[in-house]
């Protein structure tokens, strides 16, 4: 099932989709949504016997539910609400809207379609020079709709949207501000583009008897960023090398306003702390042409 140019409303941490209410500051302007329901089962075989149509095949686990979408990250702090997943931690006063470190879940909704529970399993964001910042996710869905046919969006979306998503609210790559890659194998003044990849890895727990699973505990949370830059520093050693401090990268817009800044600190923005793993090198010089050198550094925060 996929739905382009769709308004994608998310709900608070951890509640049911009346949080998302008539979808104030809690709707992502999506450029795509995809949902995929897929149901894993066993055929079921004897030994020289036929196979009973009416029971060839039987579930062997429940149903696993992804929903992946990509959207443009915009700087409003009427929208930060809906951003609040993407968050490892968000306490806003008292109120959650992070994501746990991927053990929250979230209500989510599109084309008025209700899907429940939904754990973030990865998202990526891709930098590049005047082009605008984009966001991919995956979310994982422990209660879909079920047994019900496909529907349609039916309510109104608050008018205000369309002063957010003006162009001026737009996140570009060359509004951002990159430090802490000078020194570290390239100059931070020369970089071309980033992507920056998150994976929260998890399980389903499940008792006898359970007709779905009971909660998802997180077990792996790694990130990892992709660095392609003119300028080199060094060929890396056999053992692989260690940044040397924290790289952060600042997603603002044209007049430097941030997501959910400064109501969580330095708002969204990808960062890998001190000692991050710098993985892999790449050089490549092509005659006259200027060089140029891709490296990934590497994180395991779980």
């Amino acid at each position: 099932m996929t739905y382009d140019n769709v308004p994608f409303f998310i709900g608070l941490p951890n509640s049911g989709i009346s949080s998302i209410g008539d979808g104030s500051g809690y709707m992502l302007p999506c450029n795509s949504v995809v949902a995929e329901h897929t149901v894993s089962s066993t055929p079921q075989k004897t030994l020289k016997g036929k196979v009973k149509r009416a029971k060839s095949f039987s579930a062997d686990n429940f149903i696993d539910c992804r929903i992946d979408m990509s959207f443009y990250l915009m700087a409003d702090n009427k929208m930060d609400n809906a951003y609040g997943f993407l968050f490892d931690n968000w306490d806003d006063g008292g109120l959650q809207r992070g994501n746990s470190t991927g053990n929250n879940f979230f209500p989510v909704m599109f084309g008025g379609n209700v899907y429940d529970e939904c754990y973030l399993t990865n998202y990526s964001v891709s930098v590049k020079p005047f082009s605008p910042v984009v966001c991919n996710a995956t979310l994982k869905s422990l209660k879909p709709p079920q047994k019900t046919s496909i529907s349609g969006y039916t309510g109104d979306i608050v008018d205000y949207y369309d002063n957010i998503s003006s162009s001026d609210k737009i996140v570009y790559g060359h509004t951002c501000k990159v430090s802490g890659l000078e020194g570290e194998v390239v100059g931070s003044k020369l970089v071309l583009d980033l992507n920056y990849d998150k994976t929260y890895k998890g399980k389903e727990t499940t008792c006898i008897y359970d007709s779905e699973p009971k909660n998802y505990l997180i077990t792996e949370v790694d990130a990892e960023l992709d660095i392609t830059s003119t300028g080199f520093k060094m060929f890396l050693p056999y053992e692989g090398s260690l940044t040397t401090g924290d790289i952060s990268i600042s997603l603002l817009n044209y007049n430097g306003s941030g997501i959910a800044k400064p109501s969580n600190g330095n708002g969204f923005e990808i960062r890998l702390p001190e000692k991050s793993f710098v993985s892999q090198e790449s050089l490549g010089i092509r005659g006259s042409d200027t060089s140029q050198t891709k490296i990934r550094i590497k994180d395991s925060v779980l």
